[in-house]
């Protein structure tokens, strides 16, 4: 079970959180859990965008691709509990499937989503 705390989560087993708000494409959630400047990458085509432009691509390939369901593969953590990381496989009622990794880093005690690779699974 995930739980999360206000618009944030607290360790790599909650990014659990991130991936389930995609899969509900809840961009309300998704909002409280990304920080206003992120990396976002979507088929190897990497920015460093506003928050807002980050959710705008997302929304638009979510409806595109609407899911079907999202699956954790990994996580683990990267220096000490400071930065977290997670990879999902989504696969998409259309057929399609994606792969999302998610890097996220401890800042003024809340964890944010600082990156959002999105790759197609062929």
């Amino acid at each position: 079970m995930v739980f999360l705390i206000g618009n944030h989560f607290t360790n790599a087993q909650n990014l659990n959180g991130v991936f389930d708000a995609i899969r509900k494409v809840d961009l309300i959630a998704l909002n409280g859990l990304f920080d206003n400047k992120m990396e976002y990458c979507y088929d190897n085509q990497i920015e460093f965008v506003d928050k807002s432009i980050a959710l705008k691509a997302l929304k638009a390939l979510l409806e595109r691709n609407p899911p079907k369901s999202v699956t954790p593969m990994h996580k683990g953590n990267a220096k000490g509990d400071d930065s977290n990381f997670a990879i999902a496989i989504m696969e998409s009622s259309n057929g399609k499937k994606f792969r999302f990794y998610i890097y996220a880093e401890s800042l003024n005690s809340k964890t944010l989503v600082q990156e959002l690779r999105i790759d197609k699974v062929n």
